[in-house]
């Protein structure tokens, strides 16, 4: 999800499908705020416009930002904190803040932006890592076998021998066309085991777009076969994931830092 949020052909060209990576946390949103809404129907007994004034939509957001959206325990804390739950209720019976609470709320949520863009339970996580560090003795920036294994659980298999020059990537007859203008036409060529193939143009010639076409972020006419399997009418990050892989002129990487991180 944050290498989709950071940048989708990237992710796309990494093998995720960003199609499904948007649809399910939406799904999954709209089925807490409907348990919600359900709930709070449920404990007003009257359901009037009143009790969703904007300005309370506007609060509870601030309220998320501040405890941090880039992970579920940010989510988590954000329901702690919001209006109605334990931490509000905790201060509103105990201290009676009243209104001050929303002015506590904003000016805080100025200095997290400034300070912490990742929200209050970024500084949970530091100081569980560093406790965690402190107890087992590994750094911060180790990384953690579970990850290790993870990883190599996810690494791909060995590929199997081949001769040198062996078709591995073949393209036949591909061409690319908006309306009435040909950017490609026709273009067919294989790449062999052992070899490497340099597409050579000026600037507009149309060698990105051929790019675009074979790993499949532009509709083509023509075939693109892969060590054998045909790739026509698959989706980038299908191509991906079969062993097609991609860079991009302008580098196309996450910017987000948790993203690149992960």
């Amino acid at each position: 999800m944050l290498a989709v949020r950071a940048n989708e052909r990237s992710a796309a060209a990494a093998g995720i499908n960003v199609s499904r990576t948007k649809l399910v946390p939406f799904a999954i949103a709209a089925f807490i705020a409907g348990i919600g809404g359900s709930l709070m129907a449920y404990q007003q007994t009257v359901v009037v416009p009143t009790s969703y004034v904007a300005i309370a939509g506007i609060g509870m957001f601030a309220v998320s930002y501040l405890a941090g959206i880039t992970c579920v325990s940010g989510g988590v804390l954000a329901g702690i904190m919001g209006a109605g739950g334990i931490l509000f209720v905790f201060l509103d019976r105990g201290v009676d803040l009243g209104e001050y609470y929303h002015v506590i709320t904003g000016v805080l949520l100025v200095i997290t932006i400034i300070a912490n863009p990742e929200g209050i339970i970024s500084e949970v996580h530091r100081a569980i890592n560093w406790l965690r560090g402190k107890v087992t003795g590994r750094s911060q920036d180790e990384t953690p076998p579970e990850l290790l294994s993870a990883t190599d659980a996810l690494s791909p298999p060995p590929e199997s021998a081949r001769e040198v020059g062996e078709v591995l990537l073949s393209s036949t007859g591909i061409g690319v066309h908006y309306g009435g203008v040909t950017a490609v036409d026709n273009v067919s060529f294989d790449v062999r085991d052992g070899e490497i193939i340099g597409l050579i143009g000026p600037n507009g010639a149309g060698k990105t777009t051929f790019i675009d076409a074979i790993s499949g972020f532009a509709d083509a006419a023509g075939s693109v076969v892969l060590d054998g399997e045909r790739l026509d009418g698959r989706r980038p990050h299908e191509r991906s994931r079969r062993g097609l892989g991609r860079t991009f002129q302008g580098i196309e990487l996450y910017d987000d830092r948790r993203s690149a991180r992960t």
